[in-house]
């Protein structure tokens, strides 16, 4: 209520001035005395309203040459009036700040998290000691370039404090920036269906061979950074820093939305895109599952989705990613298998009760190569 105080002595003082000068010189007089007052209290609304609607009286009362005390009443009538004003324009805004935060309440997830209650870390939950040196690096870039914007104006929105800003920019310029509704909206998602369906044979567990039996030459292939680039893309899209919404605690959150695909990743080299990509998942069931759906992953439509065990890559793949890797790889002529790391970083812990770094999941991956190729020979011309 600073701002208010400050503002309201300041229109005080003005007032006694107002009279004083109104019943010694006259109505005229208090013309330019408020003019000047109006443009020094600019940047603080009820003040300045007071000053501009006395000098607008003034000019009334002193053309239509009414008696001075009527200037007095007049003068007082002028201050109640720029704040009735004021305090009119500062209620629509906290009944527009309470209809916003009526739109994005606190809610629990602590159901849909229950899982967890029976997982135990010896090591504790501060952080997963055993990462590799890169998976460490990765993860700690990660943390360092996605922030979650969204996130900082819900804990503006909902803090209990906001309320008091609103009151104080009602009455004075004060350095912060107001939530509206277009800052904490989100596009709406849809399903984006797999390009093709399960089948149980559809995976293969074998080396990295084609047809031919000789070993696949990496040239017609996306290289293993491109791919890696694929899977950080994936990850973003699916676990968006954005929809995490303002945690409090895993009973109190806001404006969270649930982890899914927006779209179909893409892959960098023309030759080649994802058939489908299923979510692995390590933490509610006894042994590591796949999760076999028609869309991409969603974690609101995985909840009652059929699951698979994993075949031999990917039981492989995920040992490795628990410390060591944050993708493996296996190359044919015409298929690409990949397991990719869906890792706790530290925002995640806010909700998830496990180390940092600890591995929640992965990404299983087909991609396959647009136009299928005959033979290596074929290939290189021969």
């Amino acid at each position: 209520m600073t701002m208010f105080l400050a503002s309201l002595a300041f229109s005080f003082i003005f007032l006694l001035l107002t009279i004083f000068i109104a019943l010694r010189a006259g109505s005229g007089w208090v013309c330019v005395p408020a003019l000047l007052l109006a443009f020094v209290a600019f940047g603080h609304p009820a003040a300045m309203i007071h000053c501009l609607l006395t000098a607008i009286a003034a000019v009334v009362c002193a053309a239509l040459k009414v008696k001075r005390g009527v200037m007095v009443g007049t003068a007082i009538s002028m201050m109640a009036v720029a704040y009735g004003y004021t305090w009119l324009q500062v209620g629509l805004r906290l009944q527009a700040a309470e209809e916003l935060r009526a739109s994005v309440p606190f809610e629990s997830i602590e159901t849909r998290l229950a899982h967890e209650a029976s997982l135990v870390f010896p090591e504790g939950l501060h952080h997963n000691e055993r990462l590799g040196s890169d998976v460490f690096t990765r993860l700690a870039n990660y943390e360092e370039e996605y922030g979650n914007p969204w996130q900082y104006r819900l804990e503006r929105l909902h803090s209990r404090t906001y309320n008091d800003f609103i009151i104080e920019d009602g009455f004075g310029q004060i350095r912060m920036r107001f939530v509206s509704p277009r800052s904490i909206q989100l596009p709406e998602i849809a399903t984006v269906a797999q390009l093709e369906p399960w089948e149980a044979d559809c995976r293969r567990d074998g080396p990295e061979t084609h047809a031919s039996g000789r070993p696949v030459d990496r040239f017609f292939h996306p290289s293993d950074e491109m791919l890696l680039t694929l899977h950080d893309g994936s990850h973003l899209n699916f676990l968006d820093p954005n929809r995490f919404g303002f945690v409090e605690s895993r009973e109190r959150v806001a404006g969270f939305v649930t982890h899914q695909f927006s779209e179909l990743p893409a892959v960098e080299h023309a030759d080649w895109h994802i058939a489908r990509l299923d979510l692995i998942g390590l933490l509610k069931h006894e042994e590591p599952v796949a999760y076999v759906s028609e869309n991409l992953p969603s974690m609101e439509e995985l909840a009652d989705a059929p699951v698979r065990p994993l075949n031999e890559f990917e039981q492989a793949a995920v040992e490795l990613l628990r410390t060591d890797s944050d993708l493996e790889i296996s190359y044919d002529m015409n298929r690409i298998d990949m397991v990719g790391s869906v890792r706790a970083a530290e925002s995640c812990t806010e909700c998830h009760t496990v180390p940092r770094g600890h591995l929640l999941g992965a990404f299983s991956y087909v991609l396959r190569r647009a136009t299928p190729a005959g033979t290596v020979e074929a290939i290189d011309g021969d």
